[in-house]
């Protein structure tokens, strides 16, 4: 069994949910003998030693694994076993840009873009959900000019640490449509980590008139719209 806790928000509440999936279908241990799995994912420092001791006392057969973005948790869980993944290759997160971008695995066919495709990924610092978010935001912008405005942008520059958010996807919210922040905004009031349905927030959204159409039989494809355009920007 895999079960997963995750005190975060972000890629790293997403990434164990990943990584739960892909175990779970024998991708991680084809044996199967691992008898339990607990993965944890902490982004901020209350209970972490708590949570820590928990498996052990739980079943002494299972197995933690904590991710993190933060050294302080590392040395708090144990500084000795910490393992520091190392960022992407320039070449590793254009592979993950241009099928977001182009919906293909190469420039073939868009060379106009090329050059300043591949400064725009050096700009990712070799984070792969940079790479995806810029290359969906990107996939909407036909114009070289557009990208080149992209490129150029100050947010590029904002400090992350202020807020914790990576420029590329500060850039996926700045160039959203203002009817697609309203319904992401909204999600702000769901609790932390909630885990929700399409059709559930979809309803939300619709009693909150934030599905504004006229053709009323037509608002729950609207809703659909709105949900996968946020999906593919990496908003949600």
């Amino acid at each position: 069994m895999v079960r997963y806790c995750a005190h975060a928000g972000g890629f790293v509440f997403r990434f164990c949910r990943e990584l739960r999936a892909v175990y779970e279908v024998g991708a991680f241990n084809q044996s199967r003998k691992c008898e339990d799995l607990l993965l944890l994912g902490f982004e901020v420092i209350p209970y972490i030693r708590l949570w820590v001791q928990i498996p052990s006392k739980v079943n002494p057969h299972m197995k933690s694994f904590v991710f993190t973005t933060l050294q302080i948790v590392s040395s708090l869980v144990d500084p000795l076993k910490a393992f520091h993944l190392a960022v992407l290759s320039d070449d590793d997160c254009l592979s993950i840009f241009t099928p977001h971008a182009f919906k293909v695995r190469n420039f073939d066919g868009h060379l106009q873009f090329k050059e300043i495709g591949e400064e725009t990924v050096r700009r990712c610092n070799g984070l792969p959900l940079a790479a995806k978010a810029i290359g969906s935001l990107l996939r909407t912008v036909k114009y070289h000019g557009e990208w080149e405005r992209i490129y150029e942008s100050e947010i590029w520059n904002l400090p992350e640490e202020q807020c914790g958010i990576i420029p590329a996807l500060r850039l996926s919210y700045h160039h959203l449509p203002s009817y697609l922040k309203r319904c992401f905004a909204y999600c702000s009031i769901l609790p932390k980590d909630y885990e929700f349905e399409e059709e559930e927030i979809i309803l939300l959204w619709r009693a909150e008139g934030l599905l504004q159409q006229k053709a009323m039989p037509q608002i729950k494809d609207l809703g659909n719209q709105y949900f996968q355009d946020l999906v593919s920007s990496e908003e949600v």
